[in-house]
């Protein structure tokens, strides 16, 4: 092989500008401000199955979503962060 190096091979690319981070809903309340919404449909009857647990539990239907999510990204090695 040449010790010789072609330009282009010298060449470096130019360095990317870092990503600007997404601002998700801007407009969101405080506590919202940052976070992505996600929508899931379910059948009438679980629906109101986890509302009745909510409401047993005295806890706002969302923090046991959030529960569950942290259930399933543990449940595969991820840390729970929801």
């Amino acid at each position: 092989m040449s010790r010789n190096t072609s330009a282009f091979q010298r060449t470096k690319e130019p360095e990317k500008p870092p990503k600007k981070e997404k601002i998700y809903n801007p407009a969101a309340s405080r506590g919202r401000r940052g976070k992505r919404g996600l929508t899931v449909y379910l059948d009438p009857v679980a629906h109101a199955e986890l509302k009745a647990v909510a409401e047993d539990q005295e806890k706002r239907l969302e923090d046991l979503l959030k529960e569950g999510i942290n259930v399933v990204l543990q449940r595969y090695g991820k840390k729970p962060i929801a």
